[in-house]
């Protein structure tokens, strides 16, 4: 049913094209979001990892499509611009966020996860320019050509929330308002505060050598003192945290925090009561040893992650074998072949919109270490990055 009203490709296609038939394509919009004219022209990916440092987040968004849009309304709605809407039919990627299983009634988290998907989306693939929808003979256009034209032009300002299980489906145009941006990226800075505070060592006293006086400036005494509870969030009402779905784990962490305990148990006692009035104190001085272990391991693998950008390429592939130094751009297929211009950086064969990159050894390296001996894989996912001037720990 999905696919009949609103897709262009498939196994029998319906070809429609904008403008069409406004009824059988028309986009739904919640509340105060805007209805639009909605076709889906291909899909270019699924589980995209959509990544954006200027925003502080990251997410896989379940399936991102190349879609032919137009505003249904004579007024436009908020990241379009000024100017009259109808008839402006535009051709962008729109992020779509899948929720099977429910009782399709929209709910506010659900949107907004889909917001900031939106956000994310138009941050890495740029904001798609109102009314440019390349060739107008899009129901001719391949699913590829259908792609190209989509990314070319950037990212939607809106998304699709589509609420699927064995009955029907709802599907739903989410397209966040000023207001609403600013909302959930204040949200994101609260959070962002706050797990920066949880990331911090409790009960860990650390002394340094001092550099000055001859020291390596590095941790010489690491002192683990008894595990201090965590610093919960202010508390929102008993009534709220019943509904909460980290309820269990919160009420834990407020009965191991002795100080603040007994106020926590006049206004959340029959919640507390609930999942902890099974427990003495050797349980919560266990709990307290126990989550204080998992922050110190959690520390560590992030320690260790961030080693990886603090030594050279060199270092890194003789001590791990993980990566691959020295590299310059192949110019032969095999030494002493020269490639093509058209093969240095040509199309996969399965995907158009990925590229087959070529790399040698750089010439006069010091690194010997046979490629395929080093531990990579067929498949691996591998980042690409220049040595320069390095962090320093």
């Amino acid at each position: 049913q999905f696919a009949a009203k609103y897709c262009s490709f498939g196994s029998a296609p319906t070809r429609r094209g904008l403008p069409g038939a406004r009824n059988s394509s028309k986009l739904q919009g919640h509340g105060f979001q805007s209805d639009i004219d909605f076709t889906a022209d291909a899909v270019y990916a699924t589980e995209e990892a959509a990544i954006s440092p200027e925003l502080g987040l990251k997410g896989f968004v379940d399936a991102t499509l190349a879609t032919s849009t137009r505003p249904c309304s004579q007024t436009l709605p908020y990241g379009y611009g000024g100017g009259v809407g109808a008839g402006l039919n535009t051709r962008s990627l729109m992020g779509v966020e899948l929720k099977t299983g429910h009782r399709q009634n929209p709910q506010n988290e659900h949107m907004a996860q889909l917001a900031l998907y939106t956000l994310m989306l138009r941050m890495r693939r740029g904001s798609a320019v109102l009314g440019n929808s390349g060739d107008a003979q899009s129901s001719q256009l391949s699913e590829y050509a259908q792609r190209h034209l989509a990314l070319q032009n950037g990212a939607a300002t809106g998304g699709m929330l589509l609420y699927l299980n064995h009955e029907s489906y709802l599907a739903l145009h989410v397209s966040p308002i000023l207001s609403e941006v600013k909302s959930l990226i204040g949200q994101r800075n609260v959070l962002a505060v706050d797990t920066r505070k949880a990331t911090k060592s409790r009960g860990v006293a650390i002394s340094y050598c001092d550099e000055k006086d001859g020291g390596s400036g590095k941790a010489s005494k690491i002192t683990i003192l008894p595990a201090p509870p965590a610093q919960l969030p202010e508390m929102a009402s008993a009534q709220s945290c019943t509904r909460c779905y980290s309820n269990r784990e919160c009420m834990m962490y407020a009965a191991s925090d002795t100080a603040n305990a007994p106020a926590i148990q006049r206004t959340h006692g029959k919640l507390m009561n609930h999942y902890t009035g099974h427990l003495d104190q050797a349980d919560i001085e266990y709990f307290l040893d126990w989550d204080r272990m998992v922050d110190l391991e959690s520390r560590a693998g992030r320690h260790d992650i961030a080693k990886a950008w603090l030594k050279s390429s060199q270092e890194r592939e003789r001590t791990t074998g993980k990566t691959c130094s020295d590299l310059v751009f192949a110019t032969s297929v095999q030494f002493g072949q020269e490639l093509t211009p058209s093969a240095e950086a040509c199309p996969s064969n399965t995907d158009g919109d990925k590229m087959i990159l070529r790399f040698d050894r750089a010439p006069g390296s010091s690194m010997t270490t046979p490629l395929n001996s080093l531990k990579i894989e067929n498949k691996s996912h591998v980042v690409l990055s220049t040595d320069g001037v390095s962090l320093r720990p």
